[in-house]
């Protein structure tokens, strides 16, 4: 069965997240989106070398899970998602939660699934990216808070 992503509850979200970065997590669903541009693109793959789907944030979201993990204070955080400049650093960290965070793509049929490519500022998202992310088969929208850090918005989508 394909990854849908509707069937990731929030709670399984906060409890993936809060235990990677050992601090409380909550989600919940949302009506406000994170929306082009993105800030952070991770995509993931199947064995099959072929898209399933991209988890995408927005700054806010995107900063505080990279700070969070490795404790970085919350006002570099803050910075880092006004400037949309990352540093090396919080980019090894997010790609850290990215990887993490392959297992909310995974489907009953237990198909394994890898997070493939990150894409962040200053580069930017390719087009045929961008182009399944407008147009998924399914998507869920959540909105995030790591205790200590900004509220952020972070979403799932399916390929199509």
């Amino acid at each position: 069965m394909a990854f849908d992503p509707k069937s990731v509850a929030p709670e399984v979200t906060a409890t993936l997240l809060g235990g990677l970065i050992g601090r409380v997590v909550t989600a919940k669903r949302s009506t406000t989106p994170p929306t082009a541009p993105w800030f952070a693109v991770a995509e993931y793959r199947n064995d099959r070398d072929e898209v399933v789907g991209f988890l995408v944030c927005d700054a806010d979201g995107a900063c505080s899970l990279a700070a969070a993990l490795s404790m970085v204070p919350a006002p570099m955080a803050a910075t880092a998602a006004k400037t949309k400049v990352l540093s090396e650093m919080l980019v090894e960290n997010l790609r850290e939660v990215f990887n993490v965070a392959a297992r909310l793509f995974q489907s009953t049929d237990g198909e394994r699934i890898v997070l493939s490519t990150v894409h962040l500022p200053p580069a930017r998202i390719p087009a045929a990216t961008e182009a399944l992310i407008k147009r998924p088969r399914s998507r869920t929208d959540f909105a995030l808070n790591v205790t200590g850090y900004a509220p952020g918005n972070l979403a799932l989508f399916a390929a199509a």
